[in-house]
């Protein structure tokens, strides 16, 4: 299956989905469209247990596609630039304290609340998961995993509750914002866990923190400022030409990024709140 055959196969299923979920299930879209995934996901595997050949040919198509490549890089910059243009800059930066605060530490917190209660959860006799053998800091990176908000499906959520400003900024600032930080903190974990706690030091993550996150905001801050220069420069009388420019900054900052080792996910966020 080529890359044509399955986003269009992705496309189709996403808009059946859709229908589904407005029709029957009535829930916030991405909630919804999500339930549906994973209940394929388990037809799929029922049948594959009554026909093994099928099972195979399913996975056989996951496997000839690179779905981190499509999510990551395609995907989610343009997810993450259109929820990044929609946030008032202004009442972001009147509030810059606090989301910083949520988006740092709140992340630290999660990170640690969640990794120690798996932990002791894996370490308890009677639920049988010790034979695992998973150590705290295979908890902590569970934990790192899932300690970010999804920014998509948080800022769905916020547009349709009735919300004052000040906590709608607040909570959208801290979702676009905490994947950065999230992934720092995961890759120093994932250093622990390779080369040993003994052999991290605090300049290692100090470089990791400056190269991910600071070089992230800046090239961001850097394509914001082009874009907006040159959006600018056509005097807003070229529709096409302006949307042609905003694709190809939003596509482009995650190639950089990935050159120089920068959190394209802040590169993105960044641009889209200087457009």
């Amino acid at each position: 299956m080529n890359f044509l055959e399955l986003a269009t196969l992705l496309l189709f299923l996403a808009s059946v989905f859709s229908i589904i979920n407005l029709r029957i299930l009535k829930l916030p879209h991405t909630i919804g469209l999500m339930v549906l995934a994973i209940a394929l996901s388990m037809v799929i595997l029922v049948i594959g247990l009554v026909v093994p050949d099928f099972l195979s040919f399913a996975t056989s198509l996951t496997k000839e596609f690179d779905f981190s490549v499509l999510l990551i890089d395609v995907m989610l910059p343009f997810l993450l630039f259109a929820g990044a243009i929609s946030v008032d800059v202004h009442e972001l930066l009147k509030d810059k304290v606090t989301i910083l605060l949520l988006a740092t530490f709140g992340v630290l917190f999660s990170t640690f609340a969640v990794g120690t209660g798996l932990y002791w959860l894996t370490s308890q006799p009677l639920l049988g998961m010790e034979s695992l053998g998973l150590s705290y800091v295979d908890c902590l990176l569970f934990g790192s995993l899932v300690a970010p908000t999804d920014p998509i499906a948080v800022l769905a959520m916020v547009k349709k509750m009735n919300l004052s400003k000040i906590t709608e900024t607040r909570i959208a600032g801290e979702s676009l914002f905490n994947d950065g930080i999230g992934v720092v903190v995961f890759l120093t974990l994932l250093s622990m866990k390779i080369e040993g706690v003994e052999n991290i030091t605090i300049q290692s993550i100090g470089s990791l923190f400056a190269t991910e996150v600071i070089g992230g905001i800046l090239l961001g801050a850097l394509m914001g400022y082009l874009g907006l220069k040159l959006v600018k420069y056509i005097e807003n009388t070229q529709v096409e030409l302006e949307v042609l420019i905003t694709l190809s900054l939003v596509l482009l900052v995650p190639v950089i990024s990935h050159m120089f080792h920068f959190s394209a996910v802040l590169g993105v966020v960044v641009m889209g709140l200087f457009l």
